[in-house]
């Protein structure tokens, strides 16, 4: 993956001739743990832009991920956050339209391939497809919102039931799936989170941690997805 994204905004600087003024170089890191990266990165000493778009923050915890570049940024850093938003909808219009847009074949095929390989590994025993048939997809909002630290969120959470007691670790420990769930007979596994954001409470809660909004950008294709521009302050105006 890391490789193709190199491609594809090399051939976008090529396109646009920007490429003589763009020092492209692919790192390998764990963005949640990014100590050490300024000295790779920062070589001159002058400011750096950091990213994180596609909506990939909904996906992860908030927080450490902030943390993580707040202790390698500097002050002037730019830091840009995209991530899809939730619109006016009521909660249950909401709810209905992100579970359709979850429960579909694209979404079981990305995750049918790696659990398949867990169950046969783990020796699970039963048909997989069966239980891949009852997929359970719902949507928590606000203070009900265990995935996600910032206020009034919405999360899509794909799950499946398991009374395989060495399932529940595999997934924690391999695929990081977040929560677990266990009663007496069976377990539920989380197997993907997606965050939606209140854009206000996503801009506050970047903004507690040092960081100023400087621009919101909407896509042209979506309206619900944005780019947020924010810039770290110096250390004791937060």
């Amino acid at each position: 993956m890391l490789h193709a994204s190199f491609q594809e905004v090399d051939a976008s600087l090529t396109d646009s001739g920007q490429k003589p003024k763009v020092n492209l170089r692919p790192l390998v890191r764990d963005f949640m743990d990014l100590s050490g990266t300024t000295e790779i990165i920062r070589p001159s000493g002058k400011n750096v832009a950091w990213f994180i778009l596609g909506g990939t923050i909904g996906n992860i915890n908030e927080e450490e991920f902030i943390q993580s570049i707040r202790r390698e940024a500097r002050a002037g850093d730019l830091f840009i956050i995209g991530a899809e938003t939730v619109g006016a909808e009521t909660r249950e219009t909401m709810r209905d339209l992100l579970v359709s847009k979850y429960k579909n074949t694209a979404v079981r095929n990305f995750v049918m391939a790696p659990l398949r390989a867990a169950w046969h590994d783990l020796q699970i025993g039963g048909d997989i497809s069966r239980a891949f048939d009852k997929i359970l997809v719902d949507v928590t909002v606000g203070k009900e919102n265990i995935h996600s630290a910032v206020p009034r969120a919405a999360t899509v959470e794909l799950s499946v039931m398991s009374s395989a007691k060495g399932f529940a670790a595999f997934m924690h420990r391999v695929m990081g799936a977040p929560r677990l769930q266990e009663s007496k007979d069976n377990r539920k596994i989380v197997l993907l989170t997606s965050t939606r954001y209140d854009e206000i409470e996503l801009v506050r809660f970047v903004a507690r941690r040092g960081f100023q909004l400087q621009e919101t950008v909407t896509s042209p294709l979506n309206s619900l997805y944005k780019q947020f521009v924010f810039s770290l302050l110096p250390s004791g105006k937060i």
